[in-house]
């Protein structure tokens, strides 16, 4: 498995051919009727502590079976391993590693079409989508996996655009929910007064807001079976930077609050906001970190 840079530099997707070619629409389940967008739009703007919406039945049954079955291995060698104490995840937002359907997704996903429904339903009409697939793509949270509370990078590092929307397809057939995998959105890190827990429902998409106030994360350990893990598609549309924007080129992570007092983690914090982290940092200021996350938490 490789635990290399992410791939910052290539550009994924090849928007004029996809745009060109034609969008399969029958990809997608019945909440693409036009006498949906309404609702969904309603449900959007309305929703705390920020802008989001859950939508049921995104792909249609017989997509999202396919992309189960083409979905890669625990093992596959093209994962991007984060094993640290603020994240544990693997990624792949390489398109050439990609099975090939999934990868057909994927290019729908940032269809201009496709898009169109995302504007009706945010409000945003300038939604681009993200050549690079920064940060998108296949995600996979194996067991005693988890992703701290944090805000999302405001501004492209490349392209310059301001991310604007998150959207994550989650791809999990037979998941109880004693095994955790909750994305949680908030108002406050730090003391939230409003606190919403999102279960990584088969075959359901959420859609939410980034901006300065989207907090969010999965900071509870998954307690899935070693063969199992939380997986899911995941795609954020761009515009223009609005005025005044804050530059954020990095997720910036907060520490939980039975972590607070933990300052080895709070470097590794500091380090996150600018960077990966490596093994290196992991041997220099925290090396017995696995003994206290995991251990720990049995």
């Amino acid at each position: 498995m490789k635990n290399n840079k992410e791939n910052y530099y290539t550009v994924q997707l090849d928007l004029e051919k996809i745009n060109s070619q034609n969008f399969h629409n029958t990809y997608f389940g019945d909440w693409t009727s036009s006498t949906n967008f309404k609702i969904l739009s309603h449900l959007f703007h309305t929703a705390n502590p920020y802008p989001h919406v859950i939508i049921e039945n995104f792909f249609q049954e017989e997509i999202v079976q396919r992309i189960i079955k083409e979905f890669p291995s625990l093992d596959d060698e093209h994962w991007l391993l984060y094993y640290n104490p603020i994240e544990h995840k693997k990624a792949i937002n390489d398109i050439s590693k990609m099975p090939t359907f999934i990868k057909e997704c994927i290019e729908m996903l940032n269809h201009k079409d496709f898009i169109k429904y995302i504007c009706e339903i945010s409000g945003i009409s300038d939604l681009l989508a993200d050549e690079y697939l920064h940060g998108g793509g296949i995600h996979c949270y194996p067991k005693k996996g988890k992703l701290s509370t944090h805000l999302d990078y405001s501004i492209h590092p490349l392209t310059g655009k301001e991310r604007r929307l998150n959207l994550i397809i989650y791809i999990n057939k037979d998941w109880p929910d004693h095994w955790g995998g909750n994305l949680q959105i908030m108002d406050d890190p730090e003391n939230p007064g409003c606190k919403v827990t999102v279960k990584p429902k088969y075959n359901s998409a959420l859609i939410f807001q980034t901006c300065d106030s989207s907090f969010h994360g999965i900071p509870e350990l998954i307690q899935c079976p070693p063969e199992r893990s939380r997986n899911s598609l995941a795609v954020y549309y761009v515009t223009p930077p609005r005025e005044g924007v804050i530059t954020r080129p990095k997720a910036k992570f907060f520490l939980n609050p039975a972590e607070r007092g933990d300052e080895q983690l709070k470097r590794l914090l500091e380090i996150r906001a600018q960077r990966r982290i490596t093994t290196g940092d992991l041997q220099e200021i925290y090396p017995d970190w696995e003994k206290k996350f995991y251990e720990e938490s049995i």
